[in-house]
């Protein structure tokens, strides 16, 4: 067994001798539609180590949970400077894609020859369709990753980790619950009430994480509520949650500075959104509503990425 995660960036591919004796690799992985998910980059880490070494790649494909309605897109490419393991080629954060489509691309981008990079689709799905829909449960594939409803916040959710906020690691619903021991609950849940965001309601809450972040120390805050998850912008609500949290104690409140995902050079939510707008705009105190809603949006270029990762699937595909 080998892992592929560790001190290093270097341990997130497989090495030469790792490979030696294997004439293909399979992959398959459950992504959960988010750029941040670091599920597929450790795929196209592995394709890219296969080519190297003149090893066939397959990957097993599996729907994306949260949907693949090109509409749902949310959350612009990263700026280059910004890639990393949490978005290792600009991609928009909800991105519409299988992790299959998103291997395919990259082969497609970098010339891999079509022999060697193959993928084998789900079939009889609606992209639009999401885990719900499936009539099968929803299986974890990582333990703060524990349930559909988890998965659909989440490109919102992760943002979090680029902030002292807690983003639930402690709870039973990470990344659902939000709070630090400063905030005041029920402020925070009126504030985002008056944004008018659709698909949600934030409920105000008290808890205590038993490990991460405020490990053992009360914390208020807010669980998210996901009511119509066609209408719900996870992307949008979070930005516009964590700005409103910022304003509540500016001087308690903080990003994330020390190494994020082995990048030390960039505050981590940067990283995470892709360039400085969000970040500056927070601190700046621009309204939360404006901060969520410019960085949010998509341009044509984004959408051409996807319909670009769409068409490499298919052409790629086994069948």
């Amino acid at each position: 067994m080998r892992s592929l995660y560790g001190a290093s960036f270097d341990d997130l591919s497989p090495k030469a001798e790792d490979l030696a004796g294997i004439d293909i690799l399979v992959i398959d992985l459950q992504d959960v539609g988010s750029r941040y998910y670091t599920f597929v980059w450790t795929a196209v880490l592995a394709m890219r180590a296969c080519v190297r070494a003149g090893v066939d790649v397959l990957v097993l494909d599996r729907p994306n949970p949260i949907g693949a309605d090109p509409e749902r897109i949310e959350g612009r490419r990263q700026v280059p400077a910004m890639c990393s393991f949490v978005g290792l080629e600009p991609l928009p954060v909800r991105h519409a894609l299988t992790l299959g489509e998103i291997v395919a691309w990259r082969a497609e981008v970098e010339a891999v020859p079509a022999r060697m990079v193959s993928v084998l689709h789900a079939t009889g799905l609606d992209r639009a369709e999401s885990a719900p829909s499936w009539d099968r449960p929803f299986v974890m594939p990582s333990p703060n990753m524990p349930a559909y409803d988890t998965a659909l916040v989440y490109p919102g959710g992760c943002l979090l980790e680029g902030t002292n906020l807690s983003e639930g690691r402690g709870t039973t619903r990470p990344f659902e619950i939000v709070g630090a021991p400063w905030i005041d609950g029920a402020r925070l849940a009126d504030d985002l009430d008056m944004l008018a965001l659709p698909g949600f309601r934030p409920r105000a809450l008290a808890f205590v994480p038993t490990f991460h972040k405020h490990a053992g120390v009360k914390c208020g805050g807010v669980q998210i509520h996901v009511t119509d998850a066609a209408a719900f912008r996870p992307y949008a609500t979070y930005l516009a949650l964590i700005a409103l949290a910022r304003a509540q104690d500016p001087r308690r409140f903080g990003f994330r500075t020390e190494k994020y995902e082995f990048r030390d050079d960039v505050p981590a939510l940067d990283l995470l959104t892709g360039s400085v707008e969000a970040r500056e705009g927070i601190v700046r105190g621009d309204p939360p509503l404006q901060i969520a809603e410019s960085a949010s949006a998509v341009d044509e270029a984004d959408r051409a990425v996807v319909k670009l990762a769409v068409e490499a699937g298919r052409a790629r595909s086994m069948g």
